[in-house]
């Protein structure tokens, strides 16, 4: 029989292990990492804006890919960090900027 761990489980490791990462870094570490994740969520959004802005399809992909690739590094980022309403938060953003694309402009 093999064991396999329940939902619960999973989750309570994933926090301790969250809490563990961010306890290892140092505060000033912290506070530089915290200061990339802002530019970076906020290099997406500028790509984001000017998706809209371009009047070419292959303009607007280069865009949408660049704000989806922010974002990307952003979730890391804040996975390094400990921070899981950021990853959630940003997640939801990358699936927002995902559907506009696929509904306005493909």
């Amino acid at each position: 029989m093999v064991w396999s761990r329940p939902a619960w489980f999973t989750g309570l490791l994933r926090r301790i292990n969250s809490r563990i990462r961010r306890l290892k870094l140092t505060r000033a570490e912290a506070a530089s990492l915290r200061a990339e994740l802002k530019d970076l969520e906020g290099h997406a959004e500028h790509a984001y804006d000017q998706m809209y802005e371009v009047h070419d399809y292959h303009s607007a992909k280069e865009w949408k890919d660049e704000a989806v690739i922010g974002l990307i590094r952003a979730v890391k980022l804040a996975e390094k960090l400990g921070l899981d309403a950021e990853i959630e938060r940003l997640n939801k953003r990358m699936v927002h900027i995902l559907n506009v694309w696929s509904h306005q402009f493909r």
